[in-house]
């Protein structure tokens, strides 16, 4: 079945106001389109901007209690409707599925950890050397705040960074990462039966090119917080410095795995392979690199590539899932053109390598390299990373 999914402002469902819209296919079997989304722009932004900014002073003079009521509604709402939003997310982005579950399931947790917060201490009294005066601290909301979210947790980063921010009174303007978009748009159907106020959460689709700017440069903005690639992160921290509003950024990184001459080697490369290969090695925190005591490394080698070399591609809505497709076309391309690069630079291919040909989808076979320089691109640079 394809989605038709509509931005979200001011509590009210509808399209970009340029018309434009995009598609999204299963990047498991690309002849199937799952969905389509508006292409919204800085117009689109700023009447998302406006409809938060209308909404903050009622919600943050809501009583804390009441706030948490709503988000304990929210999360029972999510948890009456995990195995769909798991699907979801198998379907859009390739995920496994039983990965998928787990996301939902830890959406709904973080949604009950902050609806407790309502019910918790909001300040401190702190002992002052008059006794007819009162030192106290209280926690003010900031206002309006901007939420960017990466493709790869489509479910738990936004509740992770709105959950928060929404328990505190700050009303939210979110966008998702353009290839899960239709995720995004079955999330906010279900926070919005949650009962929260107009304005008070607003989702807006699309580019960050076209969308950024006006999350960071906007007047009525007050915070953002962005999960995503480093060159994104450092712009919008130049231009939150600019506007002078409060920032958070989480990027990718490049991540070693270090096996000691100690190890138990069997454990030590099952777990490389988890960290490099589950979800196809999209996330910021994937082994992209192993460093090897130099007396194991025969004896380890041997035994990871033949690990490897056994792992199934397959579809990420098969319960035995492990390694399913990569999330988009420039991806898949990305990564080809990485692995390109490693035996440009005189690094030795062990497994792998190849889009496999009896799959329809984005799929790449486990690779595994070594003798590659520290210099290289392998070595320095990842397409590993959602975000």
């Amino acid at each position: 079945m394809s989605i038709e999914a509509s931005q979200y402002v001011n509590g009210e469902w509808g399209d970009a106001a340029s018309g434009k819209r995009a598609a999204r296919e299963n990047p498991a079997n690309t002849s199937e389109i799952i969905g389509s989304y508006p292409l919204c722009g800085a117009k689109d932004a700023q009447l998302a901007m406006y409809a938060a900014h209308l909404a903050f002073p009622s919600w943050k003079a809501m009583p804390w209690p009441a706030r948490s009521e709503i988000l304990h509604r929210a999360a029972n709402i999510l948890d009456e409707n995990r195995e769909g939003l798991a699907r979801s997310i198998a379907r859009e982005i390739g995920k496994p599925i039983g990965e998928a579950r787990g996301e939902v399931k830890r959406g709904v947790v973080l949604l009950r950890y902050y609806a407790g917060e309502g019910m918790r201490s909001s300040g401190e009294v702190f002992p002052a050397s008059d006794g007819k005066t009162l030192l106290y601290s209280n926690r003010i909301p900031l206002g309006v705040v901007g939420i960017i979210t990466p493709w790869n947790f489509p479910m738990a980063i936004p509740l992770w960074k709105m959950a928060p921010a929404l328990i505190y009174g700050n009303t939210v303007v979110w966008k998702p990462a353009e290839p899960a978009s239709i995720t995004a748009f079955s999330l906010m159907q279900l926070l919005d039966k949650a009962g929260f106020p107009k304005g008070v959460i607003n989702m807006v689709t699309g580019t960050g090119a076209e969308i950024g700017p006006s999350m960071t440069s906007d007047r009525l903005a007050r915070g953002i917080s962005f999960t995503g690639s480093n060159n994104v992160g450092r712009k919008i921290a130049l231009a939150a410095l600019e506007s002078g509003i409060k920032y958070q950024l989480e990027m990718g990184g490049k991540n070693p795995t270090i096996i000691a001459a100690d190890a138990d080697l069997n454990k030590a490369a099952d777990l490389t392979l988890s960290a490099a290969m589950r979800f196809a090695g999209q996330k910021c925190t994937a082994t992209s690199r192993v460093i090897v005591e130099e007396k194991i490394v025969p004896a380890f080698t041997e035994m990871i590539v033949e690990k490897a070399k056994r792992i199934k591609l397959s579809d990420p809505l098969e319960e035995d899932c492990y390694l399913g497709p990569v999330v988009t076309q420039s991806q898949h391309s990305n990564i080809l053109a990485s692995i390109g690069s490693g035996n440009n630079d005189g690094a030795r291919l062990l497994t792998g390598g190849k889009k496999p040909t009896d799959k329809p989808g984005y799929f790449i076979e486990p690779t595994i390299f070594d003798k590659v320089g520290v210099n290289s691109q392998l070595a320095q640079h990842g397409y590993h990373s959602g975000g």
